[in-house]
C-alpha cells in the first residue's frame, strides 16, 4: 500500500517517514493493523523465514555475550525511533517500568497485538479512589528473544528521558468519623506510543511499537525533539552498537 505524506499521519501513530520507508523496502508492508496504518514484514519475509535467514546473517558476539542479527553490508545499519506528540498520566507508574511489564505479551519472535496488557496505576483525582488503568497494546517483529529483549531497552531507553513528574496531594472532606483521606503521589507524564524500527539500508530488520492507552494530557513535539539528540544516542549506544546509528522523530496524531 503505497502512502502519501499528507494522509499518512492523519491515519497512523507512525510518521510518513516510517511509513514511507516500509514503502520503499522489498521485505515490509503498510497496512491497517493496530495503530491505523501500521508497518509489517510481507508474508514469507518475517523473522524466522529462510528469506529473512537468508537476507541476514547471524553470530556470537563475545563483546555483548549474545548471538546477534547483524546485516551483511553494516553500512546502511540504522535505526528509527518514534515517541508521539500526546502526553499521557502514567500515574504512578514509572513509564520505562510500564513499558517492561509488555514484554509478557512479546513472545519469541513477535507480540501478540491481540492481547493488551493492563496495569493497575494510581492517579490523584478528585475523590479518595486513585485506583486507574493503563492499556498498553504492543506490535513487534524481530529474530529472536535476545534482539526482543534489544527492542525494549530501546523504548525504554527513550521514555526514560523527558518524563515530567508532578508531585499530587488531595484531602478528603471530613466524614462523619472524623477521619478524612489525605493522598500523596508522584504521577508521571510521558509520550503515549514508542517505536523502534531497524533497517539495513531499505531493508526492514526488525521493531516493535507500543501504545498506551489512558488519560491524555495534551503536549506537542517540542518537548520530544528537545531530547532527541540524547535518545537517539541512548540507543545507538545499546547492545554493543546492534541499533547503528539511531534517531528519534515525533509524528503529529
Amino acid at each position: 500500500m503505497k502512502v502519501s505524506r499528507g494522509s499518512a499521519t492523519a491515519r497512523s501513530r507512525y510518521s510518513a517517514g516510517v511509513l514511507e520507508a516500509c514503502d520503499a523496502a522489498s521485505n515490509c508492508q503498510v497496512s491497517d493493523g493496530p495503530f491505523g496504518l501500521s508497518i509489517g514484514f510481507v508474508p514469507g519475509e518475517e523473522p524466522g523465514s529462510t528469506n529473512y535467514t537468508r537476507r541476514f546473517a547471524k553470530r556470537f558476539d563475545p563483546s555483548v555475550g549474545m548471538s546477534v542479527i547483524e546485516a551483511r553490508d553494516e553500512s546502511g545499519m540504522h535505526t528509527k525511533a518514534l515517541m508521539g506528540d500526546k502526553l499521557i498520566n502514567y500515574g504512578s507508574y514509572e513509564p520505562w517500568d510500564a513499558i517492561e511489564q509488555v514484554k509478557q505479551a512479546c513472545y519469541e519472535t513477535s507480540c501478540l497485538t491481540a492481547s493488551p496488557v493492563t496495569l493497575d496505576t494510581k492517579i490523584i483525582s478528585a475523590s479518595c479512589d486513585t485506583s486507574a488503568k493503563l492499556v498498553l497494546k504492543p506490535s513487534g517483529q524481530y529474530h529472536d528473544l535476545d534482539e526482543r529483549n534489544n527492542y525494549f531497552e530501546a523504548a525504554k531507553a527513550a521514555v526514560a528521558r523527558g518524563i515530567q513528574e508532578k508531585p499530587q496531594t488531595y484531602t478528603g472532606p471530613i466524614q462523619k468519623d472524623g477521619i478524612s483521606c489525605i493522598l500523596k503521589a508522584t504521577e508521571h507524564h510521558q509520550s503515549g506510543f514508542v517505536s523502534v524500527t531497524k533497517w539495513d539500508g531499505k531493508d526492514l530488520q526488525g521493531f516493535l511499537s507500543i501504545e498506551v492507552q489512558a488519560k491524555e494530557e495534551g503536549g506537542d513535539c517540542d518537548r520530544i525533539l528537545g531530547i532527541a539528540e540524547s535518545v537517539g544516542g541512548a540507543i545507538s549506544g545499546l547492545a554493543g552498537g546492534f541499533f547503528g546509528l539511531a534517531s528519534l522523530a515525533c509524528p503529529k496524531n
